[in-house]
């Protein structure tokens, strides 16, 4: 069985002008989400964007969860962040330490 992972972006933090450009994406808020069967793992993290180029900018009201996740993938590690999820479920597969309750109560 292989991890299923699943990129959510929870939330974007603009900038209200950068020279003439409107609503410019400085920051991605982002949520990584993964499962293999009964095992589920989630990390939450930001990444900041880099300026924008103004000949590619788009619009605001038109990005897409594509071309956002793009940015991300520019901006951040993600195959990091999915190894973060795979050690995470790698764990309560096997955990290395396992809670138990005194023998004598």
């Amino acid at each position: 069985m292989s991890i299923t992972y699943t990129w959510t972006i929870e939330r974007l933090d603009t900038a209200p002008s950068v020279g003439e450009l409107a609503d410019v994406v400085t920051c991605v808020h982002w949520r990584l989400a993964g499962e293999e069967g009964e095992h589920r793992a989630e990390i939450y993290g930001a990444a900041d964007m880099a300026d924008p180029i103004p000949e590619a900018f788009s619009d605001y009201d038109t990005l897409t969860k594509a071309q956002v996740l793009d940015w991300l993938a520019d901006a951040m590690d993600m195959a990091a962040a999915e190894a973060t999820i795979a050690d995470l479920i790698a764990d309560q597969q096997a955990p290395a330490v396992v809670p138990r309750a005194v023998p004598w109560e």
